[in-house]
């Protein structure tokens, strides 16, 4: 069983988007890493089992707000 890290993406028009990824993986791919290094022309897509896909411009992400969950 794998443990996976959640991390609540806060947009700047007050939504907050939920996104979890493998808690062992670090790096270059991990979610805090790839918006960091983000240009503000992209876009990524975040994907759950249950509630399906979405689309967030990185421009439209609050920075300010990128931490990990401590749940």
């Amino acid at each position: 069983m794998k443990t996976v890290q959640i991390y609540n993406l806060h947009l700047v028009t007050g939504e907050v988007v939920q996104a979890a990824e493998d808690y062992e993986l670090k790096g270059k791919k991990t979610i805090v890493s790839l918006f960091q290094r983000a240009d503000d022309e992209d876009i990524f897509l975040i994907t759950d089992l249950l509630l399906g896909s979405c689309y967030i411009p990185k421009k439209e992400y609050c920075v300010y707000c990128n931490r990990r969950c401590q749940s």
